[in-house]
């Protein structure tokens, strides 16, 4: 049978619906742990003051109430996601103001970009599916 070596070397864009797009550096292990421990961070940070400042320099505020470990869990889940963002995104395509002119990137607004669950949700499944294909193989 044997493995396959067949993870992409170079960025690709990552689809968040609506043609945006976020253009990230390819899914690795390693950049998925780092953003497990970021997110680890993030959550004691907002233990600590109720407030954390992103990687890039957002800022994420007025979070349920973190002793509940079910919000605890869930907070995780999204600060994962924006420190994977933030490690993973170099661009972006069609994101756009409030009044529909085009943005340019600014991973600071990662955060802001993200807060749509289901926006949040199609990033995490369309950049991570493809390794965790490559894992189930034994290949990661």
């Amino acid at each position: 049978m044997g493995i396959r070596l067949k993870l992409a070397k170079e960025p690709g864009w990552v689809d968040l619906g609506d043609e945006a797009a976020l253009l990230c550096r390819p899914p690795t292990t390693i950049l998925v742990a780092t953003a497990r421990h970021r997110a680890t961070e993030m959550i004691v940070e907002l233990r600590e003051v109720n407030e954390v400042v992103t990687r890039h320099g957002g800022v994420i505020q007025g979070l349920p109430d973190l002793s509940d470990e079910e919000h605890e869990q869930s907070a995780w889940e999204a600060m994962f996601i924006i420190a994977l963002s933030e490690l993973a995104a170099m661009d972006w395509k069609n994101i756009l103001d409030a009044g529909g002119k085009p943005l340019a990137f600014d991973a600071a607004q990662l955060g802001t970009l993200l807060e749509d669950d289901k926006r949040a949700q199609r990033f995490r499944r369309n950049y991570l599916d493809p390794l965790r294909a490559v894992e189930a193989e034994g290949n990661a």
